[in-house]
């Protein structure tokens, strides 16, 4: 049994967003904050609530102990706590409760227990014993600590079994463990009727491209009128999971006889049925390869001539398998029967960072068969799809292609374009570059044209395989809009490339619907939860989008009485953690919150007449610059003025504001923030993480001590935001600077070394994140960037700007210490710092242990997206150096978490002292920590 569910959760815990349009058609368009239900006639519910103390008619689906008691947090409440599940154990609900083609919305409210710290999924999983399928009633979710309501919805068809039933599920995929958590409300709420119809009036987006148009189906995307809407807008399907390996076999049966399973059958009988023609997706993938396949028994397999010999019989024999059970059932490939085109051979076999020096992932297979698994399961291909079991008198029916993501970004697009040049030059069988192009905001259509162009040069034909485009959380609609036009752009590189260079095989969206998008929490594609067409419809269909909405994140106030009282926000030096938001060429502001209200700074240059309006959720407040009101005070600068303002507003943290500014003065044309047509969006976000620090006093030496002068005066900042697991590894981080180069010194507890996990971000690391000139845009910029130094002196990089630029920003060294090691940095601000000048960083420290990262700590962004988003990154202010000390003053002799001098290793070139921390995997500790000052 595979749930798709579980997988897609898995990555997304590991890693990680209606106006009138051209054709006057309105597009519905839900708010960020509507729900998932639908609005329909009929609704029934059924709540338990486990008030009588008992489970009722609900029972267990695995091994975890199922035990209703007071709720720890109200004593007039019962909760079910299920303790001891190992990754999926649940509850499921009784048989024979639902009904052919009804719709059912799931809910339920839960709380992680234990750990007590950290998140894991939660969601629900309809089981159809009839069609022996597991399907995901989309969208689940995450919980943590405290309460979270979890929703989905299912469709059931007309064939459904009256024997089917849901169940909640819970975990972490990627780090299974003994779980606990608490459940209430739990909810079956029947529509009784069918969901809308899809939208007829806009065009089918296939009809406005001349390549294959695909999306990545499921059996319950394509439920009901998923049907309606994938026929409409798509020719061409990719199976989500169904065609991945574990799929192929039961996990029950110990001989792994390879069967194509009810779920896969389905889908592809659903292909020929609506003339869709089939992706497949994939042979060989290192993130789903069932755990036999690497053993001998209990013994895992090594590089040794014979285990090589096994692997590859291994490897031949699901691949001939999977092409001879999809002929038994549907004839040859290339014949009419038959809707397989293409198929990816292998997926993802780059490296997500520099680990390796060939830039190959360091999987299990590349680790017992090195490259040449990737050109065996080519030939394998080739011979069992092209040939034996290809139509007679067809020439190679199936695409051969291989996969990848991030293959737009400089780093790892160039490893990619490497290994198809050293395929090529050995002749190995391979037809098709498939780029995934999984995107956030930051991402211009422009890198994804660069890319098309550069691997052209290779001869082969792309396809856009996995395209969503990510907008953030929380989801705006200003993000939705940017979407839109973002997807826009891309459509029209598509289609130019396809024009006027070389055809594309096919453009795929990694999914129908939000709903049961892998990263639905992020509203990625083109329909939204009710099968309607988003902006980022339009904006692919080359339609109008509306303008664009103005929009900025307001961190909460650190003393709340400036949000009440003008006179405080007047006195306050919050205002210098942050810049300003831009007005125009005169103005800018700044806003803070709290629960009670808004406060906002207007900084004007000119005359103080006329008046200052603020437009907030709809409520104009004008503020008359002559006569100005209790909640509002006037301060004289040297061009012009500030004004203070303190608007009453019940808020709440991630509650969005509808915004305005209007600056009215004497002679003049107004000035304002956003538009008369569309107020701008605030999103209210926590307290900025916020320090100053001072100018270094005397040059540093690069070298992972601390026995430069200029750290004693150093600022101070730890990593206390538990991001992931629970405790793990803790970095004190000191800050200065000079000229314009920021010093860091991360001093770090960990007393574990753990260096053998294949990705370098799983290995024990602090990751520096600098934003220059602290402009917070969200999405990476090119002057952005994210450094990670791995406790033996590698170093890496994340996205922002080229590899290449960042190594040039770089200069690091690494020691032991008797607690862990430490990190010593100087990084470029790339003519962006100075004196008073505003830098955006964040610091992160990974934890690994046995291979596996455990632990993630930070000290700003607690929402572990920082290598997605600098929205959450905190500031550091370049202060002026402090005063020499009085000669009277006390003086430090030992700087605070420094480690004791006779324990820390020598510097470069002198045998590393290992003290009392371990070190496992990576080069021996010698060679590592002598390796010294690491300068790019």
């Amino acid at each position: 049994m595979s749930h798709g569910w579980k997988a897609r959760r898995g990555l997304a815990l590991l890693v990680a967003a209606g106006l009138a349009f051209g054709l006057v058609i309105q597009a519905p368009q839900a708010s960020a904050d509507d729900s998932d239900g639908m609005a329909l006639a009929e609704v029934s519910s059924t709540v338990v609530d486990f008030e009588d103390g008992t489970l009722g008619d609900w029972s267990s689906n695995g091994s975890g102990t199922l035990t209703v008691e007071v709720d720890p947090d109200s004593a007039d409440n019962h909760v079910l706590r299920i303790d001891g599940f190992n990754n999926y154990d649940t509850i499921k609900s009784p048989v024979g409760i639902f009904q052919a083609d009804h719709t059912y919305d799931f809910s339920m409210r839960v709380r992680l227990v234990t750990p007590t710290t950290g998140a894991i999924a939660a969601g629900f999983i309809v089981r159809d014993p009839v069609a022996d399928s597991y399907l995901e009633a989309g969208p689940a979710g995450t919980t943590d600590a405290s309460w979270s309501t979890i929703q989905g919805s299912f469709a059931f068809t007309a064939d459904s079994s009256p024997e089917a039933w849901v169940y909640m599920v819970f975990g972490d995929y990627a780090n299974p463990a003994d779980y606990s958590v608490l459940v209430d409300d739990l909810t079956i709420t029947d529509t009784n009727a069918t969901p809308p119809a899809i939208e007829e009036d806009i065009p089918s987006l296939k009809d406005t491209v001349d390549f294959p148009l695909g999306a990545a189906l499921k059996e319950d995307s394509t439920a009901g009128i998923g049907t309606d809407l994938a026929v409409k807008h798509f020719d061409q399907m990719t199976n989500e999971y169904a065609f991945k390996m574990p799929e192929w076999y039961d996990a029950s049966d110990a001989s792994h006889t390879l069967r194509i399973s009810p779920n896969l059958r389905a889908e592809i009988d659903w292909a020929i049925a609506n003339d869709i023609r089939l992706y497949g997706h994939t042979l060989i993938w290192h993130e789903q390869t069932p755990a036999w396949m690497f053993l001998d028994g209990d013994r895992p397999l090594t590089d040794s001539a014979a285990d090589q010999a096994l692997l590859k019989q291994r490897m031949h024999d699901h691949i001939f398998g999977v092409a001879k059970a999809l002929t038994d059932l549907y004839g040859p490939f290339g014949s009419a029967t038959n809707p397989l085109v293409a198929l990816d051979v292998v997926n993802e076999v780059i490296a997500t960072d520099s680990a390796t020096s060939d830039g190959l992932r360091p999987s299990r297979y590349y680790e017992i068969l090195g490259e040449e698994f990737i050109d065996y399961a080519y030939e394998q291909a080739e011979q069992a799809f092209n040939h034996d079991y290809a139509a007679a008198g067809v020439d190679r029916p199936i695409t051969l292609a291989i996969n990848d993501f991030n293959t737009e970004t400089s780093d790892k697009g160039d490893r990619y374009y490497a290994l198809i040049e050293r395929l090529l030059s050995r002749d190995v069988p391979l037809d098709l570059i498939g780029h995934q192009t999984h995107l956030n905001l930051g991402v211009p259509a422009e890198a994804v044209k660069e890319t098309l162009d550069q691997f052209n040069a290779l001869g082969l034909q792309q396809a856009i395989t996995e395209m969503d485009i990510y907008v953030g959380s929380p989801v705006t609609e200003a993000n939705l809009i940017e979407q839109g036009y973002l997807y826009r752009d891309l459509f029209n590189v598509f289609r130019d490339f396809d024009a006027n260079v070389r055809d594309l095989f096919s453009v795929t969206l990694w999914g129908l619907t939000d709903k049961f998008a892998w990263m639905f929490d992020q509203d990625p594609l083109l329909f939204d939860d009710n099968y309607l067409a988003k902006y980022a419809y339009y904006g692919a269909a080359g339609l109008e989008l509306p303008a664009r909405i103005k929009s900025s994140f307001v961190f909460a106030a650190t003393d709340p009485a400036i949000s009440t009282d003008p006179a405080v926000a007047a006195a306050s030096a919050e205002w210098g953690g942050l810049n300003n938001t831009t007005i125009s060429d005169t103005a800018s502001f700044q806003a803070r919150w709290s629960p009670e209200g808004l406060a906002v700074m207007v900084d004007v240059a000119g005359p103080a007449d006329g008046t200052v309006t603020l437009l907030v959720d709809g409520v104009e407040h004008v503020v008359d610059l002559s006569a100005l009101p209790d909640w509002a005070k006037l301060v004289a600068t040297a061009d012009g003025y500030r004004l203070f303002a303190a608007v009453p507003v019940t808020a709440a943290e991630a509650e969005m504001i509808d915004f305005d500014i209007v600056i009215d003065s004497a002679g003049a044309e107004p000035q304002r923030w956003a538009s008369a047509d569309r107020a701008g969006v605030l999103t209210l976000i926590e307290t900025l993480s916020y320090v100053e620090a001072p100018e270094a006093i005397e040059p540093l030496v690069i070298d992972g001590l601390a026995d430069d002068a200029a750290w004693v005066d150093a600022a101070s900042v730890t990593t206390v935001k538990q991001v992931q697991g629970e405790g793990g590894a803790n970095a004190e981080v000191k800050l200065t600077w000079s000229g314009d180069t920021l010093y860091i010194l991360a001093d770090v507890t960990d007393p574990t070394i753990d260096l053998t996990a294949p990705n370098l971000y799983e290995r024990d690391s602090v990751e520096i994140y600098v934003d220059r000139g602290d402009i917070k845009n969200g999405p990476y910029r090119l002057q952005d960037s994210q450094m990670r130094i791995v406790a033996d002196g590698t170093i890496d990089f994340g996205p922002g700007a080229d590899r290449a630029v960042q190594e040039g920003w770089i200069k690091a060294a690494v020691q032991l210490t008797d607690q862990g090691y430490m990190v010593e940095a100087a990084i470029s601000l790339d003519g962006q710092g100075g004196l008073d000048s505003l830098q955006g960083v964040d610091f992160q420290v990974n934890d690994g242990t046995a291979g596996v990262r455990t632990a993630v700590r930070n000290w700003a962004d607690a929402t572990g997206q920082g290598y997605q988003s600098t929205t959450h990154w905190g500031s550091v202010k370049l202060v002026a150096a402090k005063a020499p000390a009085k000669p009277d003053d006390p003086e430090e002799t030992t700087e605070p978490g420094a480690a004791d001098p006779s324990t820390t290793p020598d510097k470069p070139g002198a045998t590393a002292q290992t003290g009392g921390t371990a070190v496992t995997g990576g080069l021996p500790g010698w060679l590592g920590w002598a390796a010294g000052a690491l300068a790019l």
